[in-house]
């Protein structure tokens, strides 16, 4: 019974692990998008935000680079390090 437990649990740790490693992934095809479109397209999005919010185009700059920071930080932080948690912890426990 105790070995069916744990095989159950490793393989739940498995699935999650696949789940936050795909999450992260598609943060990762976010944050390129996002990129690219702060690189191509910035300045019609500046001129659009301008209109609604009145910033500035060094406003508007700093908040997608903020925006960037924050989304790639909370990604880090929900994703890849219970990844790495997960996978270090099942290493353990092969040993």
């Amino acid at each position: 019974m105790n070995d069916k437990i744990k095989q159950i649990n490793r393989h739940d740790l498995k699935m999650v692990a696949g789940i936050l490693i795909r999450a992260a992934g598609i943060a990762l095809a976010i944050l390129i998008v996002w990129f690219v479109w702060l690189l191509i397209g910035s300045e019609f999005a500046y001129k659009n935000y301008s209109v609604w919010f009145g910033i500035t185009r060094q406003d508007f700059l700093w908040l997608n680079l903020i925006g960037l920071m924050s989304f790639k930080i909370l990604c880090t932080t929900f994703f890849l390090i219970p990844f790495a948690a997960i996978k270090l912890y099942g290493k353990s426990k092969q040993t």
